[in-house]
């Protein structure tokens, strides 16, 4: 299958976090919302969750299995199934939390010729738009061989914007130098979204109840023009080029260590990684990233039916639903499946969770 028919694209940005374009590494996630006046990648970490190390076993399961068999035994499966959930499962697991927000702002929405893409073939996300001072594109991938990601942005004239770092967690933002420093603290206790409770999220108030610590960078490289800090994140004023590197660390060793008492240094983590990435340029990132994804992701081709990649994808999956036959349609999406499976978990990293 051609490089042309594996890509996804869409003349509009996400209207919500089920229409951004995803991208990942096995460790680092983002979902690209590709906004025109406010851009954001919602961010997660494959090991940011809840909770510590406890006892998870139900106590009360060995005692009731032999009445369970017998329940069984004797045709009873409902009298089983009762006594299965209220002896024998044990308790819930934590969750899986969101990491922040990488929240761009730009001062002029004005556009023309909007393309939102995700090129499967290079695991890269790119929105291209003409506005009235000239062209912008807006590149980003997560680099599966320097784990950041990395967010580059071009312009035909100076552009200026500002960058933020929010999260849902209880957290606190600063900036050292021209690096955006997000830290925080995982919650001690979140129960299951089905599960009403009056405390359905519950923080630590000991060092043994508090939950795993975490950690954002963002520094910028710029071609030209300036970067300013700000109470709340960073200003690029009058860029043509810039270059956005982000890293993130947790306290995680394993599920036996408690992340907050015996955690590793989550900064330490973050910092290195960054220090290391931002020593490269653009190309040799993407070229790196790229050839690892395509080592992988090139084992395996398929063709189907005629290429109809002219039309957005989801145009093309409207037509679908409506009973136009696409067969193209059908292998970009075995592509997709291979592609996130690729992006959400590889030799290192914690296992797919979704």
């Amino acid at each position: 299958m051609s490089q042309q028919n594996q890509v996804l694209w869409y003349r509009q940005p996400a209207r919500g976090w089920t229409e951004a374009l995803p991208l990942g590494n096995g460790h680092l996630g983002a979902m690209v919302h590709g906004g025109l006046a406010e851009e954001r990648l919602d961010l997660n970490d494959d090991t940011l969750w809840s909770g510590y190390p406890a006892p998870w076993t139900n106590p009360n399961a060995l005692p009731a299995l032999e009445h369970v068999r017998a329940h069984l035994r004797a045709g009873r499966v409902s009298e089983a199934q009762a006594l299965v959930e209220g002896s024998m499962v044990g308790r819930w697991s934590q969750s899986f939390l969101p990491l922040g927000t990488l929240a761009l702002t730009f001062a002029d929405n004005a556009a023309t010729g909007y393309r939102r893409e995700l090129d499967l073939t290079t695991a890269t996300t790119t929105v291209e738009y003409q506005t009235p001072q000239g062209r912008v594109r807006r590149t980003a991938f997560v680099s599966c061989t320097d784990d950041v990601l990395v967010y580059r942005i071009t312009s035909d004239f100076p552009l200026s914007f500002s960058l933020a770092l929010p999260s849902p967690l209880r957290s606190q933002v600063t900036v050292s130098g021209q690096t955006l420093v997000l830290k925080g603290e995982a919650p001690a206790f979140v129960a299951p979204h089905y599960v009403t409770t009056d405390e359905p999220v519950i923080y630590g108030d000991t060092p043994e109840t508090t939950g795993m610590r975490f950690c954002v960078l963002v520094g910028v490289q710029l071609g030209s023009g300036r970067v300013e800090a700000t109470a709340t994140g960073l200003m690029i004023h009058g860029s043509t080029e810039a270059m956005i590197v982000l890293s993130s660390a947790t306290s995680y060793v394993d599920s036996d260590t408690h992340p907050f008492l015996c955690g590793r240094d989550e900064i330490a983590v973050a910092t290195a990684t960054l220090r290391g990435a931002l020593q490269k340029t653009y190309a040799e990132l993407e070229s790196a990233h790229v050839a690892e994804h395509q080592r992988l992701y090139n084992r395996c081709s398929m063709q189907l039916g005629e290429d109809r990649d002219a039309e957005p994808t989801d145009e093309r999956l409207a037509k679908c639903r409506k009973g136009t036959p696409d067969a193209g349609l059908a292998a970009l999406v075995f592509h997709y499946g291979r592609y996130l499976l690729l992006g959400s978990s590889r030799p290192g990293t914690q296992a797919a969770n979704l």
